[in-house]
């Protein structure tokens, strides 16, 4: 995990050395989405905070759009698509729906309101299970791509919805403006960087075993970079 920041320098008009400010080694098993809460935290407390934090969709979620912007940090990268079947089959998926948190009732595309509304879990995170009466979503015109059911009796349609969703909704919707395509086009110089850390350095390659060996690598490999990334601004080399 590169975290990379503008660092100062006597000569502002051509720019500041990239240099990467965080390295974290973590198990496979941990999602990217878990780290973004340490690496702004971090950040924070050196007074490194960035306005805005450039990540790709691993590291999206409605929580993290949340709680960063309680820090004060945009969050910018593309939320993951609806994975809902309907979503996948071009029905209509969980965006369809409108959500009224503080009613604990949602409205489906047809106007009919929701007629349970269950605080649950998913996987240990907080959700809503919602309901929508059978004889409802069966007078819907597009209830065959509402409602997925083999069964002969009308059913009603059921959401699953996380907390913060609203979140990921609005994330879904700005990034199809070309707002935010040219903000987040700047990701590319973040790639290209891990690009050269692969390259050059074999990074995805461990040259030791254990996870506190294999950080020391990747701290040897992160301070290289920088040494380098100074010769070269110092150079006038970018």
């Amino acid at each position: 995990m590169w975290q990379e920041r503008q660092g100062q320098g006597p000569q502002p008009t051509r720019g500041h050395p990239r240099l990467i400010t965080d390295v974290r080694t973590t198990p496979a098993t941990q999602s990217d989405s878990s780290q973004v809460a340490e690496i702004q935290e971090s950040l924070l407390q050196r007074g490194l905070a960035p306005a805005v934090h450039l990540v790709d969709a691993g590291y999206i979620t409605g929580e993290n759009l949340a709680r960063s912007e309680q820090r004060g940090i945009r969050l910018l990268g593309p939320a993951p698509p609806d994975t809902s079947p309907q979503a996948r089959e071009a029905g209509l998926g969980l965006d369809a729906f409108e959500l009224d948190w503080e009613r604990q009732q949602a409205r489906c595309p047809g106007g009919k309101a929701s007629v349970h509304w269950n605080p649950s879990q998913d996987r240990g995170v907080p959700c809503v299970q919602i309901a929508f009466a059978a004889q409802d979503c069966e007078a819907f015109s597009l209830y065959r791509q509402c409602v997925r059911t083999t069964s002969p009796q009308a059913q009603g349609r059921r959401l699953k919805v996380r907390e913060y969703h609203d979140y990921v909704r609005r994330r879904r919707q700005e990034q199809r403006t070309p707002e935010f395509q040219e903000q987040y086009r700047k990701r590319a110089g973040m790639e290209a960087s891990l690009s050269e850390q692969v390259r050059e350095e074999g990074l995805r390659e461990a040259r030791y075993r254990e996870q506190p060996k294999i950080h020391l690598q990747h701290l040897f490999t992160a301070t290289a970079t920088n040494l380098e990334r100074t010769a070269r601004w110092l150079r006038g080399d970018e």
